[in-house]
């Protein structure tokens, strides 16, 4: 009851008074009725609601653009909420509004704009384990489905330009269900070997039929399974809630290979110590977005305090990618879509360097 409370207020709070007091603040003799009341408070639950009922390539867009007025409402809130109380202390309404105005209007365009830059970061990493160097490249939630389908094909324009070695792909590259069949045919041009690990959303839109798509690509798919590459080993575990779950697969899996390096793919940032303890030298995550809008990285890095970047735990090294695309609202603020590579070279020993 108290969670539902708790929706409850939110939702109103985003879809009602940051609206209602950004209206009146805008347009001083403004006041709503019950059209627009209705307008507000039900757009964007109307634009999910059309898209569960008739599943196509423009509901899709209705779909992308009601998930884009949840998030510049919520923005809205954000600079609402102290601009309203400066209000109530005294500040005249007409600068109020161009406060609002001046502090709201470049956040949400940089949002907008952020949301399709995709950025470059690359780590560095030794072990005495490899015989050769390698490059690496890591996307991670690049949600194909909330993003539109020009999305993908970028993405994997910009990694056959980097030149890898490998590609590992850590879950949630899809978010909708009945896409159009080709929508991750672009996965297929990627010109180095691909490995992919489910994340919590093919597990939403039904894994299987996801997986089968990406073999038929060519893609290598590890679910709680290992596979041989070169002097490599690399492991994939399908994403769950359980918290003990890379435990209890790497257990199952066995066959650690002191002499091997092993990847580890996981789509959550949980089972650090785990993977540890099981001898796994390089563990690759996302999930967390960093948040993808300022303030949920707050309340995000409760849940998972390894929000992004790079962990370590003994002679493991742990990336978290803040993801190569966002899910719901096409907007970041705070946070980057990343492309990561991950450069590794032999070494008699040390714990590699970030750049």
């Amino acid at each position: 009851m108290l969670r539902l409370l708790i929706v409850v207020t939110v939702y109103f709070l985003v879809f009602g008074y940051a609206q209602i007091v950004a209206g009146v603040l805008l347009f001083p003799g403004w006041r709503p009725g019950t059209p627009e009341l209705l307008v507000l408070l039900v757009g964007p639950n109307a634009g999910w609601l059309i898209h569960q009922a008739w599943r196509n390539a423009l509901t899709r867009w209705v779909l992308r653009a009601a998930w884009l007025w949840m998030g510049l409402a919520f923005l809205l809130l954000c600079v609402v909420v102290p601009v309203h109380l400066l209000l109530l202390i005294g500040l005249p309404g007409d600068v109020a509004a161009m406060l609002l105005v001046a502090v709201y209007a470049p956040l949400a365009v940089w949002s907008l704009v952020n949301a399709h830059r995709l950025e470059v970061r690359r780590i560095a990493l030794s072990s005495p384990k490899l015989d050769r160097s390698a490059r690496l490249v890591q996307i991670s939630d690049v949600h194909v489905g909330s993003r539109g389908p020009g999305f993908l094909p970028r993405i994997v324009r910009r990694v056959n330009a980097l030149d890898p070695d490998a590609v590992f792909v850590t879950g949630d590259l899809v978010d909708l269900m009945r896409l159009p069949e080709d929508a991750l045919d672009s996965i297929g041009a990627l010109v180095a070997p691909a490995f992919f690990a489910i994340g919590n959303h093919e597990r939403y839109v039904g894994s299987d039929a996801v997986c089968a798509r990406l073999e038929t690509l060519g893609v290598t798919v590890l679910r709680n399974a290992r596979a041989e590459w070169g002097t490599m080993r690399i492991v994939g575990i399908d994403d769950a809630e359980a918290r003990d779950q890379v435990a209890r697969v790497l257990e199952r899996i066995g066959g650690h290979d002191e002499t091997r390096f092993t990847i580890l793919m996981y789509h959550r940032p949980d089972g650090l110590e785990d993977a540890a303890r099981s001898g796994i030298d390089l563990m690759l995550c996302g999930h967390t977005h960093n948040g993808q809008i300022v303030p949920f990285d707050r309340i995000v890095k409760r849940y998972f305090p390894r929000i992004a970047g790079r962990y370590d735990a003994g002679a493991t090294v742990l990336y978290v990618s803040p993801g190569t695309g966002t899910w719901g609202p096409t907007m970041r603020l705070g946070s980057s879509n990343e492309i990561t590579v991950l450069e590794l070279s032999p070494a008699p020993g040390g714990a590699g360097r970030e750049s």
